[in-house]
This record gives C-alpha cells, structure tokens and sequence, in this order.
C-alpha cells in the first residue's frame, strides 16, 4: 500500500541563497525586516508508511532537502533576470539528488510533485512522472447571476430539484476560476515568448468579459440552452480556453460556485 505525504516549506526569498532556519518552526516564516518575496514550495513524496514511527520519511529530511536543492537553483538564477518557471525546474532538477542524499540512495520513497506558490492567486507545479512539463495555475473571478432551469422539467420538477436556486429572477455567485496549464519544452526554454501577461490577458478576454456582471442565462449564448450549474460552467470554460491558451496545454478548470461547491473539468 502507497501513502502520499507534503510537506511545505515557507521562506521569504531576496535574491541568492535562503537565510538561516527560521525560529518561527511552526509558523515556517522568516522574520522579515528588508523588502523581499514571501515563497512556498510543496513537495509530495510516495511510499509505504512505516512501523513504528508511522512516518513515510520525516518532514525535516524534506525541508531540508528543499532548501538544498532551491539554493543551487538559486546560485544559477540571477534574481532579477530569472522567471518562475526556471526557478520550479532548476529546484525540481535538483531536488532529486539532495533527497537522496539525505535519504539514503536505496530509499524506496518516491519523489511525486513539486509546487511553488508566488502568491495565493499564482502557482507553478512539476511532476516528476511529466517531468518535460511545468504547469501554472492562476485564479481570476467574476460575478454572475444564474438560474437552474431544466425546460424539459415542470414548474414544480424544476422547484422540487433545484429549490431556491431555481428563483425565476436568478441569483447570484462570486465565481472563482483556477486555470491549469502545461508548458510545453519550447517555452520553457524561452519563457520570452510566453509571458503570464499574456496567459492573464487571454482568460480575461475569453472567460471574465465574458461572464462578470451577466445574467448567464439570459446574456451568455452558451447557456441559451445549457443549464448554467457549475460543472456545465467549468466543462464551457474549459472549451472556450482549449485552443486560445496555446502554445500552453490545458490541463484543468476549476469553478468555484462558493467556497464549499467547486467542479473541475480536465484534459
């Protein structure tokens, strides 16, 4: 039997190789008295749970592990001339050897994935089983008033379904959107003819204007006659984005309709 464990590792980063361990151990900051990035990585392993410690391996070997392998990513970077996305690939090419250093050459613990968090909103991802590939998600929002309406069904089908969603006036949601793509090899090699702006820009074109401060069911012609739920909105998201976003690949949509009701629709 597999388990899988992550472990993140918190630091603020200003160019060059990571300060001394923080003594804020639970919190995982950094005191930060001089302007800098606030960063995260996550990294998940594989492997069977051992006896008795109950462990995979001990979170300390992979915080450790991880500032090893992003300082010798970061001592090939300049700062200021670097991207993300050189920065998740030169860790992740690292990140291998400094693990089993630690770890033991003979370990049977996988490494799985690795994310880097710039900010709440922005992320990029690796995987060690797609390792030709680097994804970015990225969240964007809108609002819009929907209502769920089946014309097949009866007034009282539709009610007995959908209750207040069913509202003839509609309501409304905040929507947020997280979109998941993959960089192919070209552009990662010359991340100059891919910028997030441009990513950014497309979702916004396609997907906020024209969503954000509609009745979807009345102005948006993809639901003319498409029950506007939240997984009939991720499946049109995703279909608006498929061929727009390219030389990128799309890997997922995620909807959420409130913070507790969310569909993804994948590749």
């Amino acid at each position: 039997m597999t388990t899988q464990l992550t472990r993140e590792f918190r630091f603020f980063w200003r160019g060059g190789s990571l300060p001394n361990k923080s003594d804020n151990s639970w919190g995982g900051w950094n005191s930060s008295l001089q302007i800098g990035i606030p960063l995260s990585l996550q990294v998940t392993v594989a492997g069977a749970v051992e006896q008795p410690s109950g462990y995979i391996c001990n979170i300390k070997l992979l915080d450790d592990a991880l500032r090893e392998a992003f300082n010798i990513a970061a001592k090939e970077l300049k700062p200021l001339d670097s991207s993300f996305v050189q920065l998740i690939g030169a860790t992740a090419a690292a990140l291998p050897e400094q693990f089993h250093k630690l770890a033991g050459e003979s370990t049977l613990i996988r490494l799985v994935s690795l994310q880097l968090a710039a900010t709440p909103q922005l992320s990029f991802g690796f995987s060690w089983e797609d390792s030709t590939m680097v994804t970015i998600t990225q969240q964007f929002e809108f609002s819009a008033a929907h209502r769920l309406n089946c014309r097949e069904l009866s007034p009282e089908q539709n009610r007995e379904l959908f209750g207040k969603c069913n509202n003839p006036n509609g309501h409304g949601h905040n929507y947020v959107v997280e979109v998941t793509a993959g960089m192919p090899e070209q552009a990662k090699r010359d991340v100059s003819d891919w910028t997030l702006a441009q990513f950014e820009s497309t979702v916004k074109r396609i997907v906020v204007d024209r969503f954000d401060h509609r009745h979807l069911n009345e102005d948006v012609a993809e639901f003319r006659d498409l029950n506007p739920s939240v997984e009939n909105i991720a499946d049109v998201c995703f279909r608006l984005l498929e061929r727009e976003v390219a030389p990128l690949r799309l890997v997922n949509v995620r909807v959420y309709e409130t913070p507790k009701t969310w569909a993804d629709r994948r590749a």
